[in-house]
């Protein structure tokens, strides 16, 4: 009789070596959407920086033309306008402004606490208002007050940035964005969302004494919550103009 010759039984993988198998895969594929995800936030982070840093810059730069161009009638204006609004270092510091990134860390005394505590106005006047903080707006050059246009000012739910409308009331959103031919059809402030300016004026007075101040110092800030973040980020930048009457 011819003996038949059997094969080697090939064994097939267990189920534990299968779900092993898988586990692997799915560990790998959770640390690579891990890291993608990280990827994706520090981008948003670092744009949501970069656009608060353009307007804080905006910002000081039109002080500093308006300061060097005292002559012409509308810087003539504005100056007046933030030097009358102007608080002391003393008033700034209790409001908790000059250290911005530990104000908005500590609750105060209704429990607010983040970007939200400077819109609060649970005790009749914001921390904004108290500090007559105002924007100028660059596209029309005019000084725009937190107190004549309080409803402008607001906590930002993307990023600190200004939004502008074709509006001539500055309140219509529905067309909100920048034209793709001119940038004047769109210069009407319709929201200003995490950023503010503020002018705190100096102890020191003239030779004469007969002005309240021989600078001022400008600050800008910015305050928002990045992509997926619980703690706010804050900017601010500052910077000094002497007052040209005492000078």
């Amino acid at each position: 009789m011819q003996m038949i010759k059997r094969e080697d039984t090939k064994r097939g993988d267990t189920i534990i070596e299968v779900m092993f198998a898988i586990a692997i895969f799915g560990l790998v594929a959770i640390l690579s959407i891990s890291s993608m995800n990280r990827g994706v936030v520090t981008a948003e982070t670092t744009l949501e920086a970069t656009t608060a840093r353009d307007e804080l810059n905006a910002q000081a730069e039109a002080l500093r033309f308006m300061h060097n161009s005292l002559d012409y009638s509308d810087s003539g204006e504005i100056w007046k306008k933030v030097t009358v609004n102007a608080i002391t270092a003393e008033e700034a510091d209790k409001l908790g402004l000059l250290d911005l990134a530990s104000n908005v860390v500590t609750p105060d005394s209704n429990g607010v606490v983040g970007c939200d505590k400077l819109y609060d106005n649970t005790n009749g006047k914001t921390l904004l208002e108290q500090a007559n903080a105002f924007v100028v707006n660059t596209r029309k050059y005019k000084y725009v007050g937190i107190n004549d246009g309080g409803e402008l000012f607001r906590a930002s739910p993307l990023g600190a940035r200004m939004l502008w409308t074709t509006d001539t009331d500055g309140k219509d959103l529905t067309d909100v964005g920048i034209s793709g031919n001119s940038l004047t059809e769109y210069s009407e402030l319709a929201a200003v969302e995490g950023i503010w300016a503020f002018a705190v004026k100096s102890d020191q007075k003239d030779q004469n004494n007969l002005e309240k101040s021989a600078y001022y110092d400008i600050y800008v800030e910015a305050c928002w919550y990045g992509s997926g973040a619980n703690t706010p980020t804050v900017l601010d930048t500052v910077i000094r103009l002497n007052n040209p009457r005492t000078m």
